[in-house]
């Protein structure tokens, strides 16, 4: 029987083949065996479990495949196989960061401007400066500590960094040596020159991260506080990009999402693609159902699940009955929710950032944390087939895009990333491909074949970083 002809797939029928041979072989014992039904049942009883996770691996194995050719409602009901229904009405949203003074607020609704879009954006909730976490900070050293033996220090996450007092030396020469002290050390960090002053910051342009420094060595000029601004439209649906130009105020560090008045197949695909590889590599991980749940947010690249059975603080910090969830991209009240919805609020939710989830009567804040991590690049390029077969097949591109994404699904935090490795699961899943490039890096175009990551961080890609020509 065909599992799959141009009509479509036919699926595993393993049951039903059983069936037809139960069926020949009690007519093949007839009177001799009185016992042939026993016997029958308990055959039938013996194989049912394998027959069950013959199907199951047998789906894995062609699942990119359905997913990469399906279209329309073959995509919808793909999308039921994993709880993940099409968007409807998505407004575009920015990643934007607010450049605020020491205990400024903006108020939810404010609107302004970014090029490219002739409307208005605003934030759906306050921004406020609370002088503990920022995703940077333009920094400022006092000028009466800038003396003989002074040490100057900043501390990130906990991590020190510093640098001691030279002949001549001024803020700008001194925040220039920490910031590329720090840079070198955690690539997940870079800077940006602002209206205001060098703004050193997390790469992402949106993860919060705790800095600590002496207030009396150091003076805050502006912090970075991260903020998600939807275009004020319900017709228009602009994309921004990373470097568009918003206010001195307002910095765009980061590719926005661009909305739709109804998701198409393209980037629903996308979504289904992360979910069904979520769901394959993370299979027995700690509480995969929330796991999974997390990764298949819009704009999650990574999340990990940390859990306390006990009933006290553990040596993790921990609270007993609890869970922390670590995760890198998306949107905090989409997180909030997906944690909520998997946990079906049977558990403490543990972490320094918090979204709101409701289950439609009761509104709750969920608390996880955001994970440092590192955004790779990749480029996949030069394929070559064998052309006395079947060659290139048409959906190499989207299943190549699946196999990365599965690739850096399974890296832990720390693990560094290897062009070789992709490249052997390229060849792998390919059997008609005999060399391809691939190539890898911090930066685009990608130009290397590894990429350091520091201990704590996690390597990801998103949407833009991969490509596959």
């Amino acid at each position: 029987m065909e599992l799959v002809n141009n009509s479509g797939w036919h699926g595993v029928r393993l049951p039903e083949l059983r069936g037809d041979k139960y069926e020949k072989l009690k007519a093949a014992l007839g009177e001799v065996n009185p016992d042939g039904d026993s016997l029958v049942g308990q055959t039938i009883a013996i194989v049912a479990e394998d027959d069950l996770n013959i199907i199951e691996a047998i789906g894995w194995v062609f699942s990119g495949f359905f997913i990469s050719m399906a279209e329309g409602v073959q995509l919808d009901g793909l999308g039921e196989r994993f709880n993940l229904p099409r968007y409807g009405l998505t407004r575009s949203l920015a990643y934007v960061l607010h450049l605020l003074q020491p205990g400024q607020v903006i108020k939810s609704g404010e609107t302004f401007t970014i090029s490219g879009s002739a409307g208005y954006w605003a934030s759906n909730n306050e921004i406020r400066e609370n002088g503990k976490a920022a995703t940077g900070y333009v920094l400022r050293v006092r000028n009466n500590a800038i003396t003989t033996g002074n040490t100057f220090t900043i501390n990130i996450s906990g991590k020190p960094f510093s640098t001691q007092f030279q002949e001549g030396d001024t803020s700008e020469s001194i925040l220039s040596r920490l910031y590329t002290q720090i840079t070198a050390a955690e690539t997940s960090f870079t800077t940006y020159k602002s209206s205001y002053g060098t703004l050193l910051y997390a790469a992402d342009g949106r993860t919060l991260i705790q800095f600590s420094f002496a207030d009396d060595v150091f003076d805050i000029v502006r912090a970075g506080i991260p903020a998600v601004a939807y275009y004020q439209s319900d017709t228009e649906f602009p994309a921004v990009l990373f470097g568009y130009v918003a206010t001195d105020e307002i910095l765009v560090l980061a590719n926005g999402v661009k909305g739709y008045l109804i998701e198409d197949d393209e980037s629903y695909r996308v979504r289904i693609q992360a979910a069904a590889a979520a769901a394959r590599v993370n299979i027995s991980a700690s509480r995969p159902g929330i796991k999974n749940a997390v990764l298949a947010v819009s704009g999650v690249s990574y999340a990990s699940v940390e859990v306390n059975r006990g009933i006290n603080t553990n040596a993790e910090g921990i609270p007993g009955k609890s869970i922390q969830v670590f995760v890198a991209g998306g949107d905090d009240n989409a997180i909030a929710q997906a944690i909520y919805d998997a946990a079906a609020a049977e558990c403490g939710f543990h972490g320094d950032t918090s979204g709101i989830a409701t289950d439609g009567e009761i509104t709750e804040t969920v608390y996880f944390s955001r994970q440092s991590f590192q955004l790779v690049y990749v480029d996949v390029s030069g394929d070559f087939w064998d052309s006395e077969t079947t060659g290139r097949p048409t959906d190499y591109v989207s299943v190549a895009k699946n196999i990365i994404t599965a690739y850096f699904a399974q890296l832990t935090p720390g693990k560094d990333v290897f062009a070789g490795q992709i490249y052997a699961r390229l060849l792998s899943a390919f059997s008609t491909l005999t060399d391809v490039t691939v190539k890898i890096g911090i930066t685009s175009p990608p130009a290397d074949k590894h990429v350091s990551v520091g201990s704590g961080i996690i390597a990801v890609t998103d949407s833009t970083s991969v490509t596959v020509a």
